[in-house]
């Protein structure tokens, strides 16, 4: 019997995996990405250019991250959008560094807020550089996302200082919280993912504090999403910086976020879990997730850099009809290998709309293909 995925489109206090942060705590990546595309089109102006081609975008040295596809994928959005062509071949190029940073609050200095730094760099074909210039992501979500980072708020939800924290240590800091073949959040955490493999858990190795799950060449898996709380969770799911939703079929027809994906999130019901068989195409169809060269992954379409390794990451919120949880906070306005397509497998899915709250916990499991 066929498994119901219950799937989410953005309402009014809802964030889509790449959209404004529901807690309202800073720029987020689009955001930031949408005014550097404003900024590369004004030296492009002054440089009477009007084409580049989008080089490398690449993460920290020290940490293993695969945040390129998606921050890629915003500026092929953006850039034509300020009337900059993107082509493979150009005149100038432009290559991406992002960073970790701790930055000061502007309201109390002594508090560190986690932060992540786009460095861009326009060069020549000589590989000169011609001009450089750095935009700040303060949204811990999206933060969180880039990095692939595993931590859980929920106890200090209400407490930014504490929660900023949390999140700072799980990069300084990394610790895996292994449960079996479920990664969790944190070692007292009710959130966490399983990798399935022809139904059976992939097994899981603490790396350095991270979580990394056992995948060879070829093999096709599924994302166990465990919501072991008390409260009904939306989840988004991010296969090596991607929206499970990202080549969906299913897209908005018309208004500002035209062309965009329907849904960013999947619905989990308290104690329980929801297997997502692969990326979602239609309300009927997935494609099964699949190791396989990098070129032919689902990050591979959307960006040319090879990342050491993939990440497999899921953050949950809150999701509620009627009246939000008592501690919901106020809403304010592989070196060659990579996750890509495997077998269509059919599923029913079921449109349904709630209110999502703060992001409470992400998980990530990285892997690496077996030699």
């Amino acid at each position: 019997m066929s498994r119901s995925y219950y799937l989410l489109a953005v309402a009014a206090a809802a964030a889509a995996v790449l959209g404004t942060a529901t807690a309202g705590r800073g720029d987020d990546l689009k955001t930031v990405v949408r005014g550097a595309a404003e900024d590369c089109a004004k030296w492009m102006k002054g440089e009477r250019q009007k084409a580049l081609a989008l080089g490398s975008v690449t993460g920290p040295d020290t940490f293993p991250t695969s945040g390129g596809p998606i921050i890629r994928d915003q500026l092929e959005r953006e850039l034509p959008a300020q009337g900059v062509t993107v082509k493979l071949v150009a005149t100038v190029g432009l290559r991406v560094k992002y960073l970790f940073r701790e930055v000061p609050d502007a309201k109390d200095r002594k508090h560190l807020r986690p932060a992540v730094d786009l460095v861009f760099t326009f060069t020549d074909g000589a590989g000169v550089e011609l001009e450089r210039f750095e935009r700040r992501v303060t949204d811990p979500a999206s933060v969180r996302l880039i990095l692939g980072l595993s931590v859980d708020t929920t106890t200090v939800i209400l407490d930014d200082v504490k929660a900023d924290e949390a999140t700072v240590t799980s990069f300084r800091d990394p610790k895996a919280a292994l449960d079996g073949t479920v990664a969790l959040s944190g070692p007292d955490s009710t959130f966490g993912i399983e990798i399935v493999r022809n139904k059976v858990g992939v097994p899981l190795a603490d790396r350095d504090g991270l979580a990394f799950a056992n995948l060879a060449r070829d093999d096709q898996f599924d994302v166990r999403l465990v919501n072991r709380s008390n409260t009904e969770m939306a989840v988004k799911l991010a296969i090596d910086g991607l929206s499970v939703f990202h080549f969906t079929d299913v897209r908005i027809a018309d208004g500002p976020r035209k062309g965009e994906p329907r849904y960013s999130m999947v619905l989990v019901k308290p104690k329980d879990s929801v297997v997502v068989p692969g990326w979602h195409k239609t309300n009927a169809l997935f494609e099964r997730f699949k190791i396989t060269e990098y070129a032919k992954s689902g990050a591979g379409l959307v960006n040319r850099d090879d990342a050491r390794v993939g990440t497999i990451t899921a953050s949950f919120a809150a999701a509620w009809v009627k009246a939000p949880p008592a501690d919901e906070p106020p809403l304010k306005k592989s070196p060659t290998d990579a996750v890509g397509f495997g077998c269509p497998v059919p599923g029913t899915t079921v449109p349904v709309e709630r209110t999502v709250g703060a992001e409470r916990a992400t998980v990530s499991v990285r892997y690496e293909v077996a030699k």
